[in-house]
């Protein structure tokens, strides 16, 4: 199989997520850092800090693109909104290093896994809600060209 030109970035490459179902970004997850890239000129379009100087283990997108979590070595989980590439809500606290995460089909909760040897489910909806953020959880119909919203 034929290699891609190699992207070349600053600090090593943790973890990866294609937006969906376009693949028009590639998010990167790495030494405190995601970056989000332009698929077609792989130039980065977004950086989005808060996670220190952890490695970002896992990245997860909700189905529409608009929410991402993040889990990291530094003992969080974060939640950001792909719309204005900023965190929402405080970071959700881990007595260890979040090893991956994973947002569920309706995006009312966050599944994390943690280095100490459990999972932890956490309502992400009510999050949403506080920050005036549920519209994040829209998913276009592609049929109707309609919004409609996830069952609460």
């Amino acid at each position: 199989m034929p290699r891609q030109p190699a992207i070349k970035l600053d600090s090593p490459v943790v973890s990866l997520a294609w937006t969906s179902p376009d693949q028009k970004k590639l998010i990167i997850g790495s030494d405190g850092s995601i970056r989000i890239l332009d698929a077609a000129t792989w130039q980065q379009v977004a950086i989005l800090e808060g996670h220190g100087t952890g490695l970002v283990y896992s990245l997860c997108l909700f189905q529409n693109d608009r929410l991402l979590a993040s889990g990291s070595e530094d003992k969080t989980a974060r939640l950001w909104n792909l719309d204005t590439n900023l965190q929402v809500g405080p970071p959700i606290q881990h007595e260890r290093s979040v090893r991956s995460a994973a947002i569920s089909a309706d995006g009312k909760q966050l599944l994390t896994g943690c280095a100490d040897k459990n999972a932890y489910v956490w309502n992400i909806h009510t999050t949403l809600k506080d920050a005036g953020l549920e519209d994040l959880l829209s998913i276009h119909d592609v049929n109707t060209s309609t919004s409609v919203w996830s069952q609460y």
